[in-house]
């Protein structure tokens, strides 16, 4: 039996879709806005579809775990999506998707996650992690990525 849960957090962006893409699928610089990805072990640049990369993590639990990613959808300033698996299974797919608002110059991204572990990865992760309720902590930590990445890109835009 596998969970279903899905999460979504939106957050408006006074930056350029592709910009704002760009930044997102640098998974390389993941860890620099998300609060749970510690690191990655990938190229520079927007990853293409395809590519594959190592991510580290650390829960409120204080231990560490790393998966395996696959790009899966990489098309500039509208979609970034990848695949996250642990011990060859299923773990997550986390999906970005950005809307150009206004006249163009800000960015509606909504980051979701999709929830696809099995039983075994759920408790195991849990334990691991921390994290007991991870619909709540996932929204929680997108909303702090969404807010770190606004508040870089906005900050170099005012800089110029």
């Amino acid at each position: 039996m596998r969970s279903t849960a899905e999460v979504s957090v939106a957050a408006v962006i006074e930056a350029e879709p592709k910009a704002v893409y760009e930044r997102v699928a640098d998974v390389a610089s993941m860890g620099r806005w998300s609060p749970e990805c510690v690191r990655t072990a990938a190229g520079v640049g927007p990853a293409p579809v395809g590519a594959e990369f190592k991510g580290t993590n650390k829960g409120p639990s204080g231990r560490s775990w790393s998966t395996r990613c696959r790009v899966m959808v990489a098309r500039s300033g509208e979609r970034f999506t990848f695949r996250v698996r642990f011990w060859g299974m299923p773990v997550a797919t986390w999906d970005y998707r950005f809307r150009p608002v206004g006249d163009g110059t800000a960015t509606e991204v909504t980051e979701t996650a999709v929830d696809q572990r099995n039983r075994l990865l759920w408790f195991a992760g849990s334990a691991v992690s921390g994290v007991w309720d991870r619909s709540a902590h996932n929204a929680a930590t997108m909303r702090e990525t969404l807010e770190r990445l606004r508040e870089t890109l906005e900050a170099e835009r005012r800089a110029g």
